[in-house]
């Protein structure tokens, strides 16, 4: 199998993600990993020749195999890493750039009732229980961002 990891371009060009959160990174990593694997790119002149029929080939196999969400997921950092490449004058366009976005189906918001947020508190067995789930409803906290608070 080929890996990303030998091309220095693509290297720096992850080098650039170092500010951005580790599940981001981790998408990204497996982005391009997929992509380079799917295209058998083992070189940056495998890079320079992809095609906007490549990408569109690529994300149309992606749909095939997940939902649309994930198919954006896994397109925008190759759409990302492109347009790195081109403002970098690695190369002189991104075959990313006319590959639309998939249509995702609309999302409705689910909210909760007062009725359903005060039995929700009143399930907590403690005070401490009772002002977590109080803590989560007022502040729309995920849990990863509440089990992260530093007293």
């Amino acid at each position: 199998m080929k890996n990303y990891n030998n091309i220095p371009e693509i290297r720096d060009y992850i080098a650039t993600l170092q500010y951005k959160s580790e599940n981001t990174v981790r998408v990204y990593l497996t982005a391009i990993q997929k992509f380079c694997e799917f295209l058998k790119i083992g070189t940056f002149e495998d890079v320079k020749n992809v095609t906007v029929r490549d990408a569109t080939r690529y994300q149309l196999a992606l749909q095939g195999k997940m939902k649309a969400t994930s198919v954006n997921t896994n397109v925008r950092p190759l759409n990302a890493m492109y347009n790195w490449f081109v403002n970098q004058e690695y190369l002189d366009k991104n075959p990313f750039s006319r590959v639309k976005a998939v249509d995702e189906p609309e999302h409705v918001q689910a909210f909760l009732s007062y009725d359903e947020m005060h039995k929700l508190i009143d399930v907590g067995k403690s005070v401490e229980e009772k002002l977590i789930f109080l803590m989560l409803l007022t502040m729309g906290l995920r849990r990863s961002e509440l089990t992260a608070i530093k007293m």
